[in-house]
């Protein structure tokens, strides 16, 4: 069985033994649920949109867009107020996944 790191070794080994392997029925399971949900009510899922956002680096004036040049706080962060001033960054990371793309 391999370890992580063997003596004298300069790179940590991938150690397959470390990932749980996946529970089929269990996964199936679960998306049937997911299915059965959705159809009767509206699904709040939350997914890796914040960290898709922050690939884009904005600055206080990326978050502000012309439209809250003049406000008086700090807007950057404000993920939220992105669909108003950068509604094509909020678009791109809600379509990384290819199921959902337009």
């Amino acid at each position: 069985m391999p370890r992580a790191l063997d003596a004298g070794a300069r790179h940590a080994a991938a150690v397959p033994y470390a990932v749980t392997p996946v529970d089929v029925q269990a996964r199936a399971e679960r998306q049937r649920r997911l299915h059965e949900l959705a159809a009767q009510r509206i699904l709040n899922i939350d997914g890796a949109m914040g960290t898709m956002i922050q690939r884009h680096r904005l600055d206080e004036a990326g978050y502000r867009g012309d439209r809250f040049v003049d406000y008086g706080r700090d807007l950057r962060g404000n993920n939220d107020l992105l669909t108003l001033t950068r509604p094509d960054i909020v678009a791109a990371a809600g379509s990384w996944c290819p199921r959902h793309r337009r």
